[in-house]
């Protein structure tokens, strides 16, 4: 490989060796989710967040900590007597 084809064309630094991970709120945010209302005070979120460390998003562990509340409940067994 040579030196100029670890960068990408447009770009003057090498390109990421992986798309980063798109949090799957992105697609249908929340109301108060960074991506919803793009400003400049919350690009960095966004690339932080939205674009990048999903997993580490208050709003992506409060969505998913609900979810998960509604969805795994224990399931109980008939008691036969």
């Amino acid at each position: 490989m040579t030196m100029a084809s670890q960068y990408h064309p447009s770009l003057k630094y090498p390109a990421p060796e992986k798309p980063p991970d798109i949090c799957p709120l992105v697609s249908n945010p929340r109301a108060d989710c960074h991506c919803a209302q793009l400003t400049s005070l919350r690009i960095p979120l966004i690339v932080d967040y939205c674009a990048g460390d999903y997993r580490a998003c208050p709003i992506y562990w409060k969505e998913s900590n609900a979810f998960a509340a509604t969805c795994h409940q224990p399931v109980q067994e008939e008691v036969k007597a």
